[in-house]
């Protein structure tokens, strides 16, 4: 089992408390084995275990979309989300816009006249302890005939994704001990998108081709014209606190193109 820079990252954010804070306290800090059991449903349902292609179309019906093929009510809010995103110049297969997606649905964000979309399961805050990864992935994925679980697909494929939740957590304890889990960076031939600490604001390069400007730590590279949306956003901060710009950008922006850190 390969683990890319994506599967560490997801792997990074669902272990520690980054995925409480992204989703308003709501999805609380996982187990490695919880992890691996969502990682390896992921897996399946994205049909990608590099966690490199997300923003992808159910093969079969078409209905489903992105990191938890988003379905029927609840693709209709993903849909919107993504045209938004590129509007904006983000990625929405960048794998922290769909991590903040998932985190934001469960929350609560998209629900719609009170009812909601998912978090009304509940099956993240009371996910039993001790189990195995495998167990992990059958209790996230459930089934729509049994009413049960977070994914509720058609088919399950439960078999798969116990499989593939073993592997990603054996894959994650082989790595040399007590070694940080890093993320390699994404593009070496452009070694200044890993260090985002030292780089100032409105510093350009180029990424996959296109012109970006660094929008400091929370807004991260942007286009050119989403990065003069966010500093009229935070001129009224600047009047009033010169460095408010360096401090009050501070996460988002390596997630808007994924490639920055925890």
């Amino acid at each position: 089992m390969e683990l890319t820079p994506n599967v560490i990252k997801v792997y990074r954010t669902l272990t520690s408390d980054k995925i409480s804070k992204m989703s308003n306290g709501r999805i609380p800090k996982m187990s490695p084995q919880q992890a691996a059991g969502l990682i390896g449903s992921w897996a399946v349902e994205t049909g990608d275990p590099t966690f490199n292609n997300l923003d992808v179309v159910e093969k079969v019906a078409g209905a489903g979309r992105g990191l938890s093929q988003y379905t029927g009510v609840r693709r209709i809010p993903y849909d919107r989300a993504r045209a938004q995103a590129i509007q904006q110049g983000l990625d929405p297969n960048n794998i922290d816009w769909q991590l903040q997606y998932f985190a934001d649905e469960y929350a609560g964000k998209y629900d719609q006249n009170g009812r909601s979309l998912v978090g009304w399961t509940q099956q993240f805050e009371r996910a039993p302890q001790g189990l195995s990864a495998a167990d992990y992935a059958q209790y996230y994925t459930g089934s729509a005939d049994a009413g049960e679980g977070y994914f509720r697909p058609g088919v399950p494929h439960t078999e798969r994704r116990r499989a593939l939740a073993e592997q990603y957590l054996q894959a994650i304890q082989a790595l040399p001990p007590g070694k940080p889990l890093q993320i390699p960076e994404v593009n070496r031939a452009q070694p200044a998108a890993a260090q985002p600490q030292s780089r100032p604001v409105g510093s350009q390069a180029t990424l996959n081709g296109k012109p970006v400007v660094w929008a400091g730590d929370n807004y991260g590279w942007q286009s050119p014209g989403s990065f003069q949306q966010v500093q009229q956003q935070q001129q009224p901060q600047q009047q009033s606190n010169p460095l408010s710009i360096v401090t009050d950008l501070a996460g988002r922006a390596l997630n808007a193109l994924g490639i920055g850190g925890q």
